[in-house]
């Protein structure tokens, strides 16, 4: 265990002072930066639970220097969370397409008879190769002789002198003129007649003889032209049903031609197995939806976005720091988020107001929080004050671990290095020692509904349940509690990629590309509101601000700037790397909490199959610090 004698022991506060919460920062607006980097987050220790000393000063300014963690693969580095927000974040369009124009041809001369003082044709941007050339008039055709009208070539006679007389004889020029000048007649019309036959016989052919062309298919959805090339996609969902869907994509096959996409909404029950199963033997989905934890399950069956498409930077300006992190990899993206999912703290704001206590903002504050709410009738637990401490009957308990120890500065993939035994005991601490909540209870999202405890940890979509089972309970919300320097909170959400295996990749991430605009997140939440109290969560920071007037909602967009992910996401159904350490962390918790309960002997005892999990799926483990 660490060195606890040269740690800051941290000392509960008296939550009786009515010490009001600590005032959060609007979405969007860039946290005050500390003047010097943050510490280390110091080792999550056991303090006492009482009430005898005044609460501790709020904590520095959020840092989002994350603690050390195992990434899943190797990712940019993003930048610092108040850079970010000092961006003018705006949607990255890519630049329009610019239609090329030919360069201004000169003015041709008609046949060569146009005059310096002539204007010359009008220039156009029609290419060159599709300019013909127009028939010149007849008499341009035959050279502007002089013959008259007959055509006969002959001259004129000559006028009879006034005193008459006899005419004089041609002269033999003109006689030769006169026959020369029939021949240029005889010749054009002969010309004349050749070219009327061979256009007549080209009309003919044309017209009766030619095989017919072969029609032009048009490969750009959306220009309208009838011939347009038929795509279906196809489109594997997990959690919305096809109502919230059915109208984004109705909108969208109607702005492009030729594009059509069959949504189909799975069940949770083996579906990583099943759509992987389905694109490696070449029946899978176009499109389909996965956790952002299993990347290194399916990265092999996932198709990278096409940087003109959907490119790294509209991640890293536009959405959540987490999700560039989880879905960037070798400078391009393999997932688009459409929503996105923290844990925080509910309570039940009637018993805090009959205690006449404020929410906590900070560990100790819920540990002497906790005991204070507490109502016991001997050793029987008849109201819990939190419900935390065991495994069985905490919903999303391998969520809160995760958020301890990423917040600890652990390392969740080497289970006997110091700071996550002291995270662990923390844990453990609240039924071990405090007895606040204890495995009597129903799980705590029902314990909750039913006002046996005062508070839990939960995602967004739990408050529907809660609601939903008393609609007249009062619940408060409040951001993930710190133990101070750097803030970390715990995100989990879903993405949609394309498949590896999918013959039209282009087309589904230029489908995808168009779900994750402002407008199409805009109506995807208001179609989902249609069905709960609200929709999905933004997973693009510059909405966060259309949501943060709820009052439920807005601690989770608070958190999400801060939020890191690990392998322990609770209901993933993904029997894969989540549900196998998530056991192993069950494994531990259960041990610790038996009479002979040692938390150094239960994480000795789950760390070779701990191990075992990640190196079955490539992750590597860095090793663990030294002890000082």
């Amino acid at each position: 265990m660490a060195d606890a004698q040269n740690l800051p022991q941290p000392t509960p506060p008296n939550i009786s002072t009515g010490s009001g919460p600590q005032p959060v920062q609007p979405v969007g607006t860039p946290p005050t930066p500390p003047a010097s980097s943050p510490a280390a987050a110091a080792p999550m220790q056991v303090p006492a639970a009482d009430a005898a000393t005044p609460p501790p000063p709020s904590p520095a300014a959020p840092s989002t220097t994350p603690p050390t963690s195992v990434q899943a693969m190797p990712t940019a580095q993003p930048q610092p969370v108040s850079s970010r927000l000092m961006q003018n974040l705006q949607s990255v369009n890519p630049t329009p397409f610019q239609e090329t124009s030919v360069p201004p041809m000169g003015g041709m001369p008609d046949s060569g008879q146009a005059s310096a003082g002539q204007p010359s044709l009008p220039t156009s941007n029609v290419p060159q190769e599709n300019i013909g050339f127009s028939l010149t008039d007849a008499s341009a055709a035959n050279g502007g002789n002089g013959g008259d009208s007959s055509g006969n070539g002959s001259a004129p006679p000559s006028s009879p002198s006034s005193g008459g007389g006899t005419p004089k004889p041609a002269k033999a020029g003109g006689m030769l003129d006169s026959l020369l000048q029939s021949r240029v007649t005889l010749f054009g019309g002969i010309a004349l007649l050749i070219a009327a036959l061979l256009g007549g016989g080209y009309y003919v052919y044309s017209q009766f003889l030619a095989p017919a062309p072969t029609p032009v298919v048009n490969t750009n959805p959306g220009t309208g032209n009838s011939n347009t090339k038929s795509t279906t996609l196809t489109y594997w969902g997990l959690w919305e049903p096809e109502e919230v869907m059915q109208p984004l994509i109705d909108a969208y096959e109607t702005q492009n031609p030729g594009i059509t996409i069959n949504y189909v909404q799975q069940k949770s029950d083996q579906y990583r197995q099943r759509v992987q199963t389905a694109i490696r033997d070449g029946s899978g989905p176009d499109i389909f939806r996965y956790h952002n934890t299993w990347m290194p399950m399916v990265k092999s069956d996932l198709s990278p976005a096409p940087a003109a498409v959907f490119g790294p930077e509209e991640l890293e300006q536009n959405f959540y720091p987490i999700m560039s992190r989880d879905l960037v990899s070798n400078n391009a993206v393999y997932g688009v988020p459409l929503m996105y999912e923290g844990l925080v703290l509910l309570y039940n704001q009637n018993m805090l107001e009959s205690a006449g206590a404020q929410p906590p903002q900070d560990w100790n504050q819920v540990r002497s929080l906790a005991s204070q709410l507490t109502i016991r009738n001997g050793e029987r637990i008849e109201r819990a004050g939190i419900a935390l401490g065991t495994a069985g009957n905490v919903d999303h308990f391998s969520d809160i671990v995760g958020l301890m120890l990423l917040q600890n500065g652990a390392n969740p993939g080497d289970p006997t290095s110091d700071n996550v035994v002291d995270a662990m005991e923390y844990y453990s601490v609240y039924s071990r020692e405090d007895k606040v909540w204890d495995d009597t209870f129903p799980n705590s999202v029902a314990a909750f509904s039913n006002e046996q405890v005062a508070m839990i940890f939960a995602p967004s979509w739990r408050i529907f349940e809660i609601q939903q089972a008393n609609p007249n309970i009062n619940i408060g919300v409040v951001r993930t509690p710190q133990l101070g320097g750097t803030t970390v909170t715990w995100g989990t959400y879903w993405v949609e990629g394309v498949s590896a295996s999918s013959k039209n990749k282009q087309e589904a991430w230029k489908f995808l590309a168009y779900l994750a605009r402002e407008e199409q997140l805009r109506e995807f939440h208001d179609a989902g509101s249609a069905y709960r109290a609200f929709g999905e969560l933004y997973p693009r920071v510059e909405m966060a601000e259309n949501l943060t007037t709820n009052p439920l909602i807005r601690p989770y967009l608070e958190d999400a700037l801060y939020a890191q992910s690990w392998y322990l996401a609770s209901q993933t159904h993904d029997e894969g790397l989540n549900d196998q350490m998530i056991q192993y962390y069950t494994d531990a918790v259960n041990a610790m909490n038996s009479t002979s309960g040692n938390v150094e002997k239960a994480l000795e005892q789950i760390a070779p199959g701990v191990q075992q999990v990640l190196s079955r799926y490539s992750i590597a483990v860095p090793s663990a610090p030294a002890a000082q």
